[in-house]
């Protein structure tokens, strides 16, 4: 008995195989205009000698490409808001987002960057108080006295 291979089907010349877009056209316009404004941004912070750490404040190399912080979140327009994006230093920007907020107050650059942003961006401010108040480090009547 003689091995035949079995006939491959053919493909139907109307079907065309398509493939599912790794993301979509709107995350795609997203993801083009957070890039510009990130070297927008960039070259202003730099021109103004202000390049530094959105937490620590410490002066930033401007030949690293550092990490950015989205202050308020990154859905829809927040995510290339230009007020909403910072460069940070990855470790205390991962610091700011694993920690819990007792571990975070105890952290020398988090209290200095608490009285910064008190100054400069209530939005931001009136954030971290919600997580002082949650985690339970201050309590409903310090959070509407401090609330800006």
């Amino acid at each position: 008995m003689e091995f035949k291979p079995r006939p491959k089907p053919k493909k139907s010349p109307t079907k065309k195989s398509s493939r599912i877009q790794a993301i979509s056209k709107t995350m795609a316009e997203g993801n083009r205009k957070y890039k510009a404004t990130k070297i927008k941004k960039k070259e202003d912070m730099l021109e103004g000698r202000f390049f530094k750490c959105f937490f620590s404040n410490k002066q930033l190399d401007p030949n690293i490409e550092w990490p950015w912080h989205h202050s308020l979140g990154k859905k829809g327009e927040l995510l290339w808001a230009y007020w909403n994006i910072f460069p940070c230093i990855h470790e205390y920007h991962m610091d700011y987002h694993n920690l819990d907020i007792g571990k975070l107050m105890k952290l020398d650059w988090y209290i200095s960057f608490l009285e910064r942003v008190s100054k400069i961006n209530h939005a931001v401010y009136n954030h971290e108080l919600k997580r002082m108040n949650k985690g339970g480090i201050i309590d409903d009547t310090q959070f509407f006295k401090m609330y800006k």
